[in-house]
């Protein structure tokens, strides 16, 4: 085999590992795997003749970084569980003790040495003895190279295994190959532009489009339509694109894109503006490499400014072109799906998602009633009815509190579920569906609807974070970290995955690490709160009262008095003895209940640390008839262990379905 030649592709079973995409197929279906997870699975792969010793295989996929040989223990287990072996037989990757592992399965290579030519490279997998040799002998036998030109690979494949078996990557090899050359050459009308791609775009960051000029509109267009963007991009399982949250704080039209990009971590940014000239509007739009600031694809679009929905459809259409050698086949028409085709209801619904962002009372309000509008102009839209169901949310979580959680679940659930009638594919009602089921205590729905919004969105950070939630409310804290990694992979600066790893840490008894994560969010951004309160609860468990109370301080400045910063006082009070101070505290949750909702468990915590055993079970029996959002962290929750061993809390483990055999 020449030199040049360059593996594109790896066949064993019935999966086709497309090294290119970095995507694992299954027939055709997509087999969803985190960054590190199809690291691993290459490597063990590409050395299929030999055992991969675990230092070598740690070396190889975490280069960069120290982590513990749980790491690779754990990304096995799950890749073992995404090929579909067993407990007790594993025909694909087999554990050599003491040492590694070898990938034990007949490997069949696909490489591309240009249009004229296609390699395929037999391998076959290790004889039963070989799999028990630990000598590390590399002397499987190879097949000898076949080389042939495409065209006849291509029909031989399809004699022999039949359409439906062949990978769809050498189904449209052929086909694809003169159209992809010519994908690149956009311009701007009257400005004739040659733009090459070069290296493949892996990820993609789309920046809020900045209005210019006076009349240009509201920033809530320019916000929308790149939400609006990332909703349909996000669908994508080839490309990681950052989600709005992401992405929403860079309106600053003085802002460098390439510079963004970079601290976005993507390969490539799209960046556009918005400029109003009487009833016209016109949008510009490029795609720019962030390696070197090449822009890829440059295209300007003019329609009525009543027609959004145009707009967007020719935005989305290019795009899709733009980014057509990154796509499957099957996902280019994720890029021009219509949600409502009601333009009226899209614009009220780009005001709805602005306001929703806000997280104030007044703004949730605001957007509660834009999308309430939107369903008005479209009863059919059903992202418009999962954004009603978030805002409800927002109305039961603090710092709001202005609906029970029980309050606010029935009005989510109900709109949430309307969503999912008129399209069961959307991710985002997956997830918001399996946050209500999570305060319902139904456990085997959450594990279901986030599984599913993965499974529709693989690359949905915000799915992975809820799923490693879940995770950790059971209490299967490993696997919880492994998912909370993988959203970080995918939105690596994202505030509350970044939070929350923190306190998943907590919850696993992990100190130090939560220690960690949480200085290193306080690096990001030094007046993050949240965080302090994070260190005064690891400090708390640790003894180190003075410390705890130090950091709340620091919290209580930076928050503006929240009532979480007067619960946390609380406990560290009882904890560390000083029980007048902390029923001093316990007053004023309980007079400031008579405004809006205080968590019934947070007053429990602070009653059990105090060893007052009756008063925090009635307590917590009222967080449980309001279905309190921290009743599902009862399993896990350092600060009850006291109450552990009293039948009550068995009792209240079993109501919540948190029992301890789950």
């Amino acid at each position: 085999m020449s030199k040049a030649a360059t593996t594109t592709s790896y066949l064993f079973g019935s999966f086709h590992l497309d090294t290119v995409r970095r995507l694992l197929f299954r027939d055709r279906e997509v087999v969803p795997l985190t960054p590190k997870m199809f690291d691993i699975l290459l490597a063990l792969v590409e050395n299929s003749d030999r055992v991969f010793e675990k230092s070598d295989l740690m070396n190889r996929v975490w280069a960069d970084s120290f982590v513990e040989e749980t790491n690779l223990t754990q990304n096995i287990s799950t890749l073992r569980k995404a090929l579909g072996e067993s407990a007790s037989q594993h025909q694909y990757i087999v554990t050599i003790p003491g040492r590694g592992y070898r990938f034990v399965a007949s490997v069949r290579e696909v490489c591309d040495e240009g249009p004229a030519m296609v390699v395929e490279r037999h391998r076959r997998g290790p004889t039963i003895a070989e799999q028990e040799d630990e000598t590390g002998s590399q002397d499987a036998t190879r097949e000898p190279a076949s080389i042939q030109p495409a065209l006849n690979v291509t029909i031989a494949a399809h004699k022999e295994k039949g359409w439906r078996q062949t990978p769809a990557f050498l189904v449209t090899t052929i086909s694809v190959a003169g159209l992809a050359i010519v994908l690149f050459y956009f311009s701007i009308p009257g400005t004739p532009k040659k733009n090459e791609m070069g290296p493949r775009v892996k990820s993609i960051a789309v920046l809020p489009f900045k209005p210019i000029g006076p009349d240009s509109g509201d920033e809530y267009l320019g916000l929308g339509m790149a939400d609006d963007l990332i909703t349909k991009l996000s669908n994508i399982g080839a490309i990681v694109v950052r989600p709005s949250s992401a992405v929403r704080k860079y309106t600053d039209p003085g802002q460098d894109a390439v510079s963004i990009g970079r601290d976005l971590r993507v390969d490539a940014v799209l960046d556009g503006s918005l400029r109003k000239a009487g009833d016209r509007i016109r949008v510009t739009v490029q795609l720019l490499r962030v390696q070197d600031g090449k822009p890829l694809w440059v295209d300007r679009f003019d329609e009525k400014s009543t027609d959004l929905l145009d707009l967007q459809d020719a935005v989305s259409e290019h795009l899709a072109k733009a980014l057509a050698p990154k796509l499957a086949s099957e996902e280019g028409p994720w890029l021009t799906k219509h949600y409502t085709d009601n333009n009226e209801a899209f614009q009220l619904y780009l005001k709805g998602l602005y306001h929703a962002t806000r997280l104030t009372a007044e703004e949730d309000r605001k957007a509660i009633g834009y999308f309430e509008q939107a369903i008005g102009k479209d009863s059919n839209y059903a992202l418009a009815y999962v954004g009603l169901a978030n805002c409800y949310i927002n109305l039961s979580s603090p710092p709001i509190g202005l609906l029970t959680p029980k309050e606010a679940s029935l009005k989510a659930k109900a709109a949430v579920q309307r969503a999912l009638e008129i399209d069961e594919t959307l991710p985002e009602a997956r997830v918001t569906l399996a946050g209500i089921k999570r305060n319902e205590w139904d456990w085997s729905g959450v594990e279901r609807e986030l599984r599913r919004a993965i499974e529709l969105s693989p690359n949905n950070a915000r799915a992975h974070a809820g799923y490693g939630a879940y995770l950790s409310q059971v209490g299967k804290h490993d696997e919880c970290i492994a998912e909370m990694q993988r959203a970080l992979e995918l939105d690596p600066l994202e505030s509350a995955i970044n939070e929350d790893l923190g306190f998943r840490f907590y919850v696993a008894r992990r100190y130090d690490a939560a220690i960690e994560q949480f200085q290193k969010c306080l690096d990001m951004d030094p007046h993050w709160w949240t965080c302090y309160s994070g260190l005064a609860w690891v400090y708390e468990q640790q003894g180190r009262y003075d410390e705890a109370l130090g950091e709340y301080q620091k919290a209580k400045l930076l928050s503006q008095n929240s009532p979480e910063i007067l619960w946390g006082l609380g406990r560290v009070y009882a904890a560390s003895g000083k029980r007048a101070e902390a029923e001093r505290v316990i007053n004023q949750l309980v007079e400031l209940s008579r405004q809006r909702y205080v968590s019934g468990y947070l007053l429990a915590l602070i009653y059990a640390l105090l060893a007052e055993k009756d008063q925090a079970f009635a307590w917590l029996e009222t967080a449980y008839k309001d279905q309190d959002l921290w009743m599902k962290w009862l399993k896990v929750d350092p600060a009850f262990d006291n109450l552990r061993s009293d039948p009550r809390y068995g009792n209240l483990l079993r109501r919540v379905g948190l029992q301890s055999g789950l």
